[in-house]
C-alpha cells in the first residue's frame, strides 16, 4: 500500500501546480512544492491560512473562480485561466483545471486542481494581439486596396478600401476567388500573375488598363509572396491603387512631345529648303562680284565690290551653318566613308587658316603623332568642317600668342583607330560655368562677343553633333 507521504513526495516532483480543496472550494487541504514556489509562500503558511490561495487570485478573476467552484457539484469539472498576485505584487497567469474526486465510497470526497504557469505565453499572445491590432488599424486606414490570398487563390484578408472597391462586405469577400469578383478575363490574368509570384518568390509590379464605357481606368499593382513558419510560400499578398490621372498625364505628355518633335522637324525641313534656295542666288552674286573685280574697276568701285563680296561671304557662311544645323536637327546629316591620308588632309585644312592667323600675328602650330596610320577610313569633309570650326574659333578669339593643334593616338587595333584632336590657344578663354552652354545652338559664352567677333552661335553645336 502507498502511504499518503509517498503520494505527497510524488506530487512534489511534478513541475505543474497541484492542490486539493474541500467540496465547497473554500478550504485548502494540500499543495505540492511547485504551488508553494509560485505563490512565493511556504506550504505551512498556506495550509495554516487555507483561504490565502483564493485571496491571492487577482480580483478581476476571483469572482468567476469562486462561482465555478460553487457549481462544480453539477458541472463535475471546469477549466479557467486566472491570475495570482504574489506578495511582491508581481502577477502570474495560470491555466487551471478543477474536477471532483470520488472517495472509496464512490461519492465526491474533495476537489482536485492542477495548473501550469502560462505567463510567458499569455504575455506573448497579448503582444501579438497588440501588434495585430496596430497592423489591422494601419492597413484598414490605408487609402489603397490591400488583400491576401492563399495558394489556391482564395481571399483570406481584405481591407476596407478593397471591400468598397468590389462593393461587398468583408464576410462576403473572404472565401471567394478572383473570378467571383472580377470576371473570367481579369481573373485569368490575376491567376497568371499570382502563379509567377508563387513560382519565383519575387515581387510583381504592373500598371493595368481596364476599359470603361467612357475611357480607361489605370491601376498600379504590387504583389509579393507570403511565407509560412517553415519558409514555404503559402500565398500572395498585394495592393493596388488608381493611377488613371497620372497615366493620362503621361499619355498627354507623350502626345505633346510627339507634336513638338514633329513641329521641330518640320521647321528644320523648312530651314533646310529655304537655306538651299537662298544659297543658290547668293553664290551667283558672289561669282558676279568676282568677275567685276577682275575687270579692274576704279578705287571706289573696288571698295564697293569688296564690301559686297565680304557681306556675301559672311551671309554664305551663315546660310551654310543654318543648312548644316537643319540637317542635324532633322536627322538628315549623313557621313561618307572613304580612304584618305589624314596627315595631308589636316595640313591642307590648316593651310587655309594659316593666312588668317598670320594676319593677326598668331603662330599656328600642328603636332601630329608619328604612330598614326597614314591612311584611314572616314569622312574627311566633315572632319575638316570640325577642325575649321574649332581652329577658326581659336584664331577669332586670340589676339596674340599661338593656336596649337595636336593629334595623338589613343587606341590602335587591326581594323580601328581612336584619335584625340586637341586645340589649345592663348585667347580670352571660356568661364567654367559656360563650358557646357556654348554647345547649345545660337549660344556664345558672352553675348557681347557676337557683336565684337561675329558668328552665328551654331558652329560648336554642328561640330559637337558631327563628332
Amino acid at each position: 500500500m502507498h502511504t499518503r507521504e509517498q503520494f505527497a513526495g510524488l506530487l512534489d516532483m511534478v513541475s505543474d501546480l497541484v492542490w486539493s480543496l474541500s467540496l465547497d472550494g473554500q478550504t485548502l487541504l494540500h499543495i505540492n512544492s511547485a504551488t508553494s514556489r509560485l505563490y512565493d509562500r511556504s506550504t505551512t503558511d498556506m495550509l495554516e491560512d487555507p483561504s490565502v490561495w483564493i485571496d491571492s487570485v487577482h480580483e478581476d478573476d476571483r469572482g468567476k473562480l469562486k462561482q465555478n467552484l460553487a457549481t462544480i457539484s453539477s458541472t463535475k469539472q471546469f477549466n479557467q485561466k486566472f491570475r495570482i498576485v504574489r506578495p511582491d505584487g508581481s502577477t502570474n497567469w495560470l491555466n487551471g483545471f478543477f474536477r471532483l474526486i470520488d472517495g472509496v465510497d464512490g461519492k465526491p470526497s474533495f476537489i482536485g486542481g492542477t495548473a501550469n504557469d502560462v505567463t510567458k505565453r499569455v504575455l506573448a499572445e497579448a503582444k501579438l494581439e497588440e501588434s495585430q491590432a496596430i497592423y489591422d488599424s494601419l492597413v484598414q486606414s490605408l487609402p489603397i486596396n490591400v488583400f491576401r490570398k492563399n495558394r489556391d487563390g482564395v481571399f483570406v484578408f481584405a481591407n476596407k478600401k478593397f471591400c468598397e472597391c468590389v462593393n461587398l462586405p468583408l464576410e462576403e469577400v473572404l472565401g471567394k476567388r478572383d473570378v467571383d469578383l472580377f470576371g473570367k478575363e481579369l481573373a485569368a490574368k490575376y491567376h497568371k500573375d499570382d502563379a509567377w509570384v508563387l513560382q519565383t518568390g519575387l515581387p510583381f509590379h504592373d500598371v493595368e488598363s481596364h476599359p470603361r464605357s467612357e475611357d480607361s481606368l489605370y491601376v498600379e499593382v504590387l504583389k509579393a509572396p507570403v511565407f509560412g513558419k517553415s519558409g514555404k510560400r503559402i500565398g500572395i499578398q498585394g495592393m493596388f491603387w488608381d493611377v488613371t490621372d497620372r497615366k493620362k498625364a503621361e499619355l498627354n505628355l507623350e502626345k505633346a512631345k510627339a507634336l513638338a518633335e514633329a513641329a521641330s522637324q518640320a521647321k528644320s525641313h523648312f530651314l533646310a529648303n529655304v537655306s538651299h534656295e537662298i544659297r543658290t542666288p547668293l553664290n551667283a552674286v558672289i561669282g558676279m562680284t568676282d568677275l567685276l573685280l577682275g575687270n579692274k574697276p576704279d578705287k571706289n568701285q573696288r571698295e564697293y565690290l569688296e564690301m559686297i563680296q565680304d557681306s556675301g561671304q559672311s551671309l554664305l557662311m551663315l546660310i551654310n551653318d543654318i543648312l548644316d544645323f537643319s540637317k542635324v536637327e532633322s536627322g538628315k546629316m549623313q557621313l561618307t566613308t572613304e580612304w584618305f591620308d589624314l596627315n595631308d588632309s589636316l595640313e591642307d585644312t590648316l593651310r587655309t587658316l594659316a593666312l588668317r592667323a598670320h594676319n593677326k600675328g598668331i603662330d599656328l602650330v600642328c603636332n601630329f603623332d608619328s604612330e598614326i596610320p597614314s591612311q584611314v577610313l572616314g569622312d574627311p569633309h566633315r572632319l575638316r568642317q570640325v577642325i575649321v570650326n574649332l581652329v577658326g574659333n581659336s584664331i577669332k578669339f586670340t589676339e596674340s600668342g599661338q593656336v596649337c593643334v595636336e593629334v595623338s593616338l589613343l587606341v590602335l587595333k587591326s581594323d580601328e583607330v581612336t584619335l584625340q584632336f586637341e586645340i589649345q590657344d592663348s585667347g580670352i578663354g571660356i568661364a567654367t560655368e559656360k563650358l557646357n552652354k556654348i554647345f547649345e545652338e545660337f549660344t556664345q559664352a558672352d553675348t557681347s562677343t557676337t557683336r565684337k567677333y561675329g558668328g552665328t552661335g551654331l558652329g560648336l553645336t554642328i561640330a559637337s553633333n558631327l563628332v
